[in-house]
């Protein structure tokens, strides 16, 4: 949340969400919002359908996507990346973010995903043609070690959690930017 959080500036003008905890909404961002599931009992979803799915395409174009982590548990986690840089408007962005290899998932992630500041680069520049790209690293080695032992980033005391070390973060954050 702190990455979206950060680029919070960006959440403007016509904005689609994959991520179930809803981070535009929460930050207060003032936007027309779509969400995208593939969970029919979730209300706040506006497209039901799932963004990995070969051929799908957003029916509009946004000025702001925003994935935060949850794509990286997809079965297609390239495709869903893909679809979603598809929907985005030429001059939008995309804030898409994964935890690094020290990090704790909670669940199964893809071999394919890079989880290193120059080879997620380089696998946002395949998938994300005609853009550019910055990527922060966010938190630090303790917030990885108290991951991988099962504590939530809120049971990490704030001191701790709030220092970013670029050496070991615990998350690669990117923000890229389409060009027209």
């Amino acid at each position: 949340m702190r990455f979206v959080r950060a680029h919070s500036f960006e959440i403007r003008g016509r904005v689609l969400e994959l991520d179930p905890s809803r981070l535009a909404e929460k930050l207060g961002c003032p936007t027309v919002l779509d969400r995208i599931s593939t969970n029919p009992d979730d209300d706040s979803v506006t497209i039901l359908a799932d963004p990995g799915e070969q051929g799908f395409v957003a029916s509009d174009k946004y000025e702001c996507v925003v994935m935060g982590t949850s794509w990286i548990r997809e079965e297609r986690p390239r495709d869903v990346l893909a679809n979603m840089w598809a929907g985005v408007a030429d001059g939008g962005r995309l804030l898409v973010a994964v935890p690094t290899r020290s990090a704790s998932t909670g669940g199964p992630l893809s071999d394919e995903l890079p989880r290193h500041s120059s080879g997620f680069h380089r696998y946002l520049t395949e998938v994300c043609p005609k853009s550019e790209i910055r990527i922060v690293g966010f938190g630090n080695a303790d917030v990885s070690s108290a991951q991988r032992f099962g504590l939530s980033i809120e049971d990490v005391p704030r001191g701790v959690r709030d220092n970013d070390d670029a050496r070991a973060p615990s998350l690669l954050g990117a923000c890229i930017e389409k060009g027209t």
